[in-house]
């Protein structure tokens, strides 16, 4: 079942165009992040380094993967892209890093760097609308591809989106090879698994166009990816608006559109019981009240002592969490 939207779209939608290609097919590899700001680092992050014809063999791989490869580091913020061309973004600053700053996490070791990717594609989505789609709004614990893409078709035309149903039916199949295990029948860089398939938030379903969400506990889901994600959904939810509310009702964390109860698969007990160890984890940056079922921001506790509030600063800060969890540099 998808749940169809309504003839009044939000302010939300109606600012983000949909964005169906780029990707030429390939599924997001691991390792492949990490090479692609590190070759545009290498190059200065000149706005044409990656339609070089020295990129094949520097970064080892076809012509259409390279330029997947662009795709995915503009996609999931290792790369922004302006009209003074190519820059590192923020998540390929703090993540990956560079000789002179290095890291959190430069090779995607920790889960809650796969998580964070996760969120990025479907939470965000600015390039990749099929992702968004697919983990909002589909409720069906089954789905079958070719209803997938005419309810993607509709969703799209509901939403003044427009897009060919090969192009769909391309970019969902591209989205579903993120999420599972690679064929065993493969080789070269092809051999390679897919990141986001360690998180088994999809499989197969028995059948040779069905899959299936797995929902259940996210064990691996670190905190501070959550807090992060519970963050930027807020501000994406008010983007426009005058101001943005310091405080978040836990229905609208577990059921809205886009929200991260949806994105992450997460159960109402499983968000709250993430949200009430919110207030030790965060410093009192997010402060959860049980009785009115609501968490509160408090930037001031977010922002370091002197500095003016920086939103995103805030919630970048709180990805720290994962790395220092995990011993990794911070």
């Amino acid at each position: 079942m998808i749940e169809k939207a309504p003839k009044s779209r939000s302010k939300t939608e109606q600012r983000v165009k949909g964005h169906f290609s780029g990707h030429e097919t390939f599924p997001l590899r691991q390792l492949w992040l990490t090479k692609a700001f590190r070759y545009a680092a290498e190059h200065n992050f000149d706005s044409g380094c990656f339609a070089l014809e020295s990129a094949i063999a520097d970064l080892g791989v076809g012509k259409n993967m390279v330029s997947s490869m662009r795709h995915w580091a503009l996609a999931t913020d290792v790369l922004t892209e302006d009209s003074n061309g190519l820059r590192p973004g923020r998540i390929g600053e703090l993540v990956i890093g560079t000789k002179d700053s290095p890291g959190t996490d430069p090779w995607f070791e920790s889960n809650g760097s796969v998580w964070l990717i996760h969120w990025l594609l479907s939470g965000r989505g600015r390039r990749s609308t099929t992702w968004r789609w697919l983990f909002s709004r589909v409720n069906d614990a089954s789905l079958e591809r070719e209803k997938l893409v005419a309810q993607l078709g509709q969703w799209c035309e509901d939403q003044g989106m427009t897009a060919s149903a090969n192009t769909l039916r391309r970019d969902l199949e591209a989205c579903l090879r993120c999420y599972l295990p690679r064929a065993s029948a493969v080789s070269g860089e092809e051999a390679a698994e897919p990141l986001l398939s360690e998180l088994s938030l999809l499989s197969t379903n028995g059948t040779q166009t069905g899959v299936r969400f797995n929902k259940g506990p996210k064990q691996s889901l670190d905190d501070g990816v959550f807090y992060f994600a519970v963050m930027d959904f807020w501000d994406l939810k008010h983007v426009g608006q005058p101001s943005t509310p310091a405080t978040i009702p836990l229905m609208n964390l577990a059921l809205d559109f886009y929200s991260p109860g949806r994105v992450f698969k997460l159960s109402e007990e499983e968000l709250e019981t993430r949200l009430l160890s919110a207030e030790v984890k965060t410093g009192g940056g997010l402060v959860y009240d049980e009785g009115l079922k609501s968490l509160s921001i408090n930037h001031s506790r977010l922002t370091p002592q002197g500095a003016q509030t920086d939103r995103e600063a805030n919630k970048h800060e709180l990805l720290k969490l994962v790395y220092s969890t995990h011993g990794l540099a911070a």
